[in-house]
C-alpha cells in the first residue's frame, strides 16, 4: 500500500476509484448519483473529481490549500459541496504520501501538524448554505 501511495498518478487513479464509490453508495442523507433532489450526475461527478484529484496532488501545499482549492474545482462544475468528505478524507492523505516513509507515520504526522490556517482555508471552501442544518451535504435542494 505505501508504494502505491507514493506514486502520482497511481494515487490520483485510487481517488477516482474511491470517488466513484463514494457517489454510488447508498448512504442516507449524502448526495449521490440518483438522490431526488439533486442535480448530481455520474457525468457531473465525474467532472468534479477529476478537477479535485489535481487539486489534491497540489505538491508542497497545505491540507488546508488543498481542501480550498479542490472545493473550488468542484464548484466550478456544480454549485455546491458535493464531496466535501471525500476531500477531508483525501487532503492528508495526498501530503502524507509526499513526505516519503511510511505512510501510516506520514499520516500522523500530517494529522497532529493541522493548524488554524489549514481550519480556516477548509472553512473558506464550504460556503454558508452548503451543508445541511445535520451536517449531511446538500446539493440542488432547497
Amino acid at each position: 500500500m505505501n508504494s502505491g501511495w507514493r506514486d502520482g498518478a497511481l494515487r490520483q487513479r485510487h481517488f477516482l476509484a474511491a470517488c466513484e464509490l463514494d457517489v454510488a453508495a447508498l448512504k442516507p442523507g449524502n448526495v449521490r448519483v440518483g438522490t431526488r433532489g439533486t442535480e448530481c450526475t455520474r457525468t457531473i461527478s465525474f467532472a468534479a473529481h477529476t478537477l479535485v484529484r489535481v487539486a489534491l496532488s497540489q505538491r508542497g501545499a497545505s491540507v488546508g490549500q488543498r481542501v480550498l482549492a479542490a472545493i473550488r474545482c468542484t464548484q466550478r462544475v456544480v454549485q455546491c459541496n458535493t464531496n466535501l468528505g471525500i476531500v477531508l478524507l483525501a487532503a492528508p492523505l495526498f501530503c502524507a504520501a509526499e513526505t516519503g516513509g511510511d505512510l501510516r507515520t506520514s499520516l500522523a504526522r500530517q494529522l497532529a501538524g493541522l493548524d488554524r490556517r489549514d481550519a480556516a482555508l477548509g472553512l473558506r471552501g464550504d460556503p454558508a448554505g452548503s451543508s445541511g442544518r445535520d451536517g449531511h451535504q446538500l446539493c440542488g435542494t432547497t
